[in-house]
């Protein structure tokens, strides 16, 4: 799988909004799905990416700079796909 080095997601601002409230509430809270029930889906949070591979913010950083585990960026936030995560950890590239 190749992967560019940005990917971009493009929401408007209610969209953000309501994907970070959904993001922030705490899980037992969680009401019935969302529109955005499929994002949440679709891509992890850096904490649980580095949860996943078992590393730290500075080795995910440079991942993510080198362009080797591409992640997307909303407000202060970073947000990683999947799929690319899970191709990352099966080419062997993690630790």
């Amino acid at each position: 799988m190749q992967t560019n080095k940005l990917d971009l997601v493009v929401l408007n601002k209610q969209e953000l909004k309501e994907l970070f409230e959904e993001f922030n509430q705490p899980k037992e809270e969680q009401s019935t799905p969302t529109a955005f029930e499929h994002l949440k889906q679709k891509y992890l949070t850096e904490d649980e990416v580095k949860t996943l591979l078992g590393v730290i913010t500075t080795w995910l950083w440079e991942r993510r700079k080198s362009g080797e585990l591409p992640g997307i960026q909303r407000a202060s936030h970073w947000f990683y796909k999947v799929e690319v995560v899970e191709a990352f950890m099966e080419s062997g590239n993690c630790k």
